[in-house]
Parts: structure tokens; sequence; C-alpha cells
């Protein structure tokens, strides 16, 4: 893909909010030639389009290669697959998770965050744990939140994950006193309006 800038063409407009990586403007008369000849309407709706995938995928016009695509190295391409892989999910992951709330960030979901776009985080055990209430998940801008509860005999609800009781794990693995870790399945999916 490549930015429509002067060392492309001459005959190009400013970068703007609605065209980052350049835009083309339209000769002056039928006859002229200060423009380019292809109606900068038309052409700005193809590169427009590419160019939308792409920020989309990745946020950022910059980062485009500036080369022109081929079937062998295509930013549009890039783009798509990176757009079909957000749409259906933005991050899966399996981690241990002790304590109440567990931050689990962008970095360790390998997923990018974006302010203004809208998420959605499952969470589920992985794995049988009978006395635990369901997991609350939620998404903040440092990461996945985990919030685990659990049931103990006399019913009580305690916030956290259980602490590790003597002579119920293998000799160090856990300090004691040290609340046990859970497995648990982190699904986050992108919300579109």
């Amino acid at each position: 893909m490549i930015l429509i800038d002067g060392t492309y063409s001459e005959y190009t407009g400013p970068k703007t909010l609605d065209y980052p990586g350049g835009c083309a403007i339209d000769t002056s008369t039928d006859e002229g030639f200060d423009g380019t000849e292809y109606k900068a309407r038309w052409h700005n709706d193809v590169i427009g389009a590419f160019h939308a995938v792409f920020v989309a995928a990745f946020g950022d016009i910059n980062k485009v290669t500036n080369r022109p695509d081929n079937v062998r190295d295509s930013d549009f391409l890039r783009a798509l697959m990176q757009r079909i892989k957000v749409q259906t999910d933005v991050a899966k992951k399996v981690l241990d998770v002790n304590g109440a709330e567990t931050v689990v960030s962008w970095e360790e979901l390998e997923a990018l965050y974006f302010a203004d776009r809208h998420y959605a985080a499952f969470a589920g055990f992985n794995g049988k744990f009978a006395n635990f209430l369901p997991i609350r998940a939620w998404v903040e801008s440092d990461g996945v939140h985990v919030f685990m509860r659990y049931q103990k005999a006399d019913g009580t609800v305690v916030e956290g994950t259980p602490a590790v009781k003597w002579n119920t794990r293998k000799w160090g693995t856990y300090k004691w006193g040290q609340q046990m870790f859970v497995s648990v399945n982190i699904i986050v999916k992108e919300v579109f309006e």
C-alpha cells in the first residue's frame, strides 16, 4: 500500500483526518493538467477505503510500508487478516490467577487496546472448581480485570481464592498462607454498535 504524497504525484492535497495517508486533487478544468488524471473523488474513495481498513486494523497510518502491494507482500491483506482476527476474538489466553483481583495486561494477552473501541471480557474456569462463584471480568486500559470469589462450607462468600492449607500441595510450590492459583480461560471480544 502506498501513501498519497508528493513522492507519488505532485497533484496531492494536504493530509486530513479523513485522509491521513494523503489524497488526490482534481484538475481545475476538464482539459487541465494541474491535478490527477483520474477524478480525485474516485481516486480518494479507493485509496481511502484501503487506508481505512489499515487504520482500523493497526491504529496508525504510519505503519504502512509505502510499497505497492503485490500477492506476496500486501499491507491491505495484512490489515484485512488482522481485522478478521479482531472481529472474532481480540485475545484468548489460559492463565493461573490468585487473590481477589488480577489484572492481565494487554501485553500479556498479546493484544492491542484502543480507547475508542468497546470490549467484552469473558472468564471461565479451566477445570472443576466447585466452591467458586462465577468469575467476573471486565476490560480497562491497563488490561483485563479478573475478579474471583468462592463460597466457604458455612455459606460465607469470600473474595479471592482460598489460602493453601497445610499438607494439601507439593512442598515448595506455595509459601505458607499463600492463596492458591486457579486456572482461568480468558476471551476478549470487540463489541460493535
